[in-house]
């Protein structure tokens, strides 16, 4: 999945993909992309997504993402890195996981793997 420069990204749709930023109701906004990383943000109409980059070892799995987006989540990370993992609360409740594949400055995206896991 691909995001251009102040694209944001809806993960609720089955595949996740990058929407453009008129719409801005998706579930994180990438903007201020450069070499290797990029600034995310909450797209503004998106009241209940919260996210933040995982640091605790290894790749997280569903629980342990749930809680870290609840209990740690942002609404802003000013540096997000290749290689950088996040776990996320999307705006219809459910946990992902992104792994940043992929920065490219010269066209503007950023390239995530990522797992979204429905609703309990």
């Amino acid at each position: 999945m691909g995001s251009g420069l102040g694209d944001a990204v809806e993960l609720d749709t089955k595949p996740p993909h990058s929407i453009d930023d008129a719409d801005w109701h998706g579930d994180l906004s990438v903007d201020q992309i450069s070499d290797g990383r990029f600034e995310l943000h909450k797209p503004p109409f998106s009241p209940s997504t919260s996210f933040m980059v995982w640091d605790g070892g290894g790749t997280p799995e569903l629980a342990q993402c749930q809680e870290a987006a609840a209990a740690r989540g942002a609404t802003q990370v000013p540096t997000v890195e290749t290689g950088a993992v996040l776990c996320v609360r999307t705006t219809e409740g459910r946990a992902a996981r992104l792994t940043v594949q992929k920065v490219d400055a010269k066209a503007a995206s950023v390239t995530f793997n990522a797992v979204v896991w429905e609703s309990a």
